[in-house]
């Protein structure tokens, strides 16, 4: 997966893409990758080409004159467009924020972001919570969680996580949610469905080690029980993680190519999320 050569930032002029450049000069300036900047948009009348070509040039800050940026405004329909633009540019990385707020945040279906994760071959990085975003300075990825379903798929995207983690000179965790029919919101109603858990959480357990030590990696391991996405919320709120790495299916249609709970992980990640 790395490095990252060739970075798209989709802009579309919000407080959340202004929040989220900040995370993008983070990476551009990390992997010393060309950045390009994308606005498209419905054709509107009266405002020209020129005119948004301007207004995206004035949307950067100044720090990134330092880095090797390309402007492109174009006409078309944002999600398509966008997945388009980076197979036929050799993107490396989409980096975009998440729209919606509160319990909005849930639709994201709708949304142009979530068209990208469906349909973009690439990695795409999003962030939720972007317009709260620190300045750059004191932004890192020093706390990384990889969501792994522990099977043997998922070996790749445990050796992304790592690349990452060793680029940035961070700590990887990673984390695996269980959920039986005996679990009800992390209450366990019987017995037998205690035991059952505690099986299942020693298996996944056990596979998540045998992939650490398969990878050389260091990465420590949480196995919790309950749906996926709050597992993970609660391990990357517990860890004040700064980034999260996910898997995506490789499977194209109707679903596109996230799994069934990834909408609900990114949705209610408190950390940036980085899907594969």
């Amino acid at each position: 997966m790395l490095p990252f050569r060739r970075i798209l930032f989709p802009i579309d002029f919000s407080e959340r893409c202004r929040g989220a450049a900040q995370h993008v000069e983070l990476f551009t300036g990390r992997f010393d990758a060309e950045l390009i900047a994308l606005h498209v948009a419905q054709p509107i009348a009266g405002v020209g080409h020129a005119f948004e070509q301007e207004r995206l040039q004035r949307f950067l800050p100044k720090d990134f004159e330092q880095f090797s940026v390309r402007y492109v405004v174009a006409e078309g329909s944002p999600g398509p467009y966008i997945s388009r633009f980076a197979k036929e540019n050799d993107i490396n990385l989409i980096m975009m924020p998440t729209h919606g707020v509160g319990a909005f945040r849930r639709m994201l279906m709708g949304s142009v972001t979530a068209q990208v994760l469906h349909d973009a071959e690439c990695p795409v990085w999003t962030g939720t919570h972007a317009e709260e975003t620190p300045p750059v300075d004191r932004l890192h990825c020093q706390e990384i969680i990889c969501a792994l379903d522990a099977r043997p798929a998922d070996f790749p995207v445990l050796m992304a996580a790592e690349q990452l983690a060793r680029e940035f000179g961070g700590q990887l965790t990673l984390v695996h949610g269980v959920q039986v029919p005996a679990v009800q919101s992390d209450v366990v109603v019987s017995p037998a469905g205690a035991e059952y858990l505690a099986e299942c959480m020693e298996e996944a357990r056990q596979e998540l080690k045998r992939m650490v030590r398969e990878a050389n990696s260091r990465a420590q391991i949480c196995v919790g029980a309950g749906r996926p996405a709050h597992v993970l919320r609660e391990a990357a709120k517990c860890r004040k993680a700064d980034l999260m790495v996910l898997g995506r299916s490789q499977a194209t249609g109707a679903l596109g190519r996230l799994r069934a709970d990834a909408y609900s992980i990114i949705c209610g990640s408190p950390c940036p999320v980085l899907s594969i």
